[in-house]
């Protein structure tokens, strides 16, 4: 007796199944989908595979006979059938491939975990990669003039290398925007995790605090909650704190006009804005103005051999940043009496 061939069994009851004109495509998938799953059923059970089959198609095979009938098998089948499946909503050929994936998958549970785990390895991946990608970018982007906001980079060339610095010689700010035409705007600007936030028994030791020249929230977008950014640090003893901070110490009271205490001097709150976004590259809880400098670094705001902030400038709208960088550097390199110091421009 030759052994059972379950593919060519399949086979010719499927070209029986064609005859019928009352199946669709899908519904014949449905039902050979069935067929298959009963005669493993019974396999498993222990019948031999040409009985198996013979009782799953004795069960099956009335079904080819006419549509109603098979409409009745669906019937009775439907308790068989996930939730979720919706076969009035979804077509037939659908569910008949989630059935032969399922049926795969039970087959070959090996590799149908490896298939699934790195499809699922990949998809997290991807989608920390987009992310990331998506954070990356975001930077500073939410400043209402920021495609027009360059910092000042310090390049110096020697014979055996080039050297940039983030920061800029301190009177670099005020100079370029009473000679450089296309400057209109700039500001001084560094941190100091060091000073710390005092009020009472409350302190913040570690917290950073910004120190920016008085144009700082006119030319960076903070939003304000309280205050006016544009003479928010007017006053050397003025300090502008982050929401966060402001219920630190503060809880529901109103801070404008409140005292605390950095270093060992007091700063009168001016404005409260709202928390920084995490994309953006300045940090900060607070900023004191940068004129306070002079008395706790000793910075000499008029000496060119003193380099203590980063600059930003504002250009013009339509201006060149390289046409600007070059005037930049033709002014500074003649202060400083160093051809061979240039200022380039960092968006």
């Amino acid at each position: 007796m030759s052994a059972f061939d379950l593919e060519k069994a399949v086979a010719a009851w499927r070209r029986a199944l064609r005859r019928n004109p009352a199946l669709e495509d899908g519904e014949a998938a449905e039902l050979e989908c069935g067929l298959r799953d009963e005669y493993e059923e019974l396999v498993a059970g222990g019948m031999d595979p040409g009985s198996a089959f013979q009782r799953a198609l004795d069960a099956t095979g009335p079904a080819a006979d006419s549509g109603p009938e098979f409409y009745r098998a669906k019937r009775t089948r439907r308790s068989a059938r996930p939730p979720w499946q919706a076969p009035r909503l979804v077509p037939p050929l659908v569910w008949s491939y989630v059935l032969t994936a399922a049926r795969k998958v039970r087959r070959e549970k090996g590799y149908a975990f490896i298939n699934i785990a790195g499809l699922a390895v990949g998809l997290a991946c991807s989608i920390l990669m987009m992310l990331w990608v998506r954070q990356e970018t975001s930077f500073d982007r939410f400043h209402i003039d920021g495609e027009s906001i360059y910092r000042l980079v310090t390049e110096t060339k020697s014979p055996s290398a080039v050297t940039r610095d983030a920061r800029a010689p301190t009177p670099t700010g005020p100079a370029v925007k009473a000679e450089v035409p296309e400057v209109v705007d700039f500001c001084r600007y560094r941190t100091n995790k060091n000073y710390g936030i005092r009020l009472g028994d409350k302190a913040l030791y570690d917290a950073v605090i910004g120190i920016a020249d008085p144009s700082f929230f006119a030319m960076f977008t903070f939003p304000f909650l309280k205050g006016d950014p544009k003479t928010a640090l007017g006053d050397p003893r003025s300090i502008v704190v982050t929401e966060s901070v402001a219920r630190t110490f503060f809880g529901t009271d109103d801070p404008m006009g409140k005292v605390l205490t950095i270093i060992r001097d007091p700063y009168t709150v001016t404005g409260v804005i709202r928390d920084v976004p995490e994309n953006s590259h300045l940090r900060f809880a607070c900023v004191i103005p940068a004129v306070n400098m002079h008395e706790y670094h000793h910075v000499d705001f008029e000496s060119w051999n003193s380099m203590f902030f980063n600059c930003y400038v504002r250009l013009a709208p339509g201006a060149s940043p390289a046409a600007a960088a070059a005037k930049m550097t033709r002014l500074v390199a003649g202060r400083l009496n160093q051809p061979n110091i240039g200022i380039l421009t960092s968006p």
